[in-house]
């Protein structure tokens, strides 16, 4: 699965992971790559396969602003069998 970020100039991409929200499979990292010098990042990872047919994960990713202070953002979504 590729996903791509795009983050404010001055902000890095520390490390980023997903976990499922229904199912708690640990965490999976998402390997993070620089696109180019417009900040554009994407990342690459594996969703685990589960015996649930509708899977709802959560994506976390860290980051460090100008400042070097580091927040940490989330988002949901949600893998569907058919």
């Amino acid at each position: 699965m590729l996903v791509n970020f795009d983050i404010s100039p001055g902000n890095t991409i520390k490390k980023a992971w997903i976990e499922g929200a229904n199912m708690y499979m640990g965490k999976t990292p998402v390997i993070i790559e620089q696109l180019g010098p417009d900040k554009i990042n994407q990342g690459i990872t594996f969703l685990g396969s589960c015996s649930q047919p509708d899977m709802e994960w959560l994506l976390f990713v860290e980051i460090e602003n100008q400042a070097g202070k580091t927040e940490v953002y989330s988002a949901t979504f949600n893998t569907k069998l058919d």
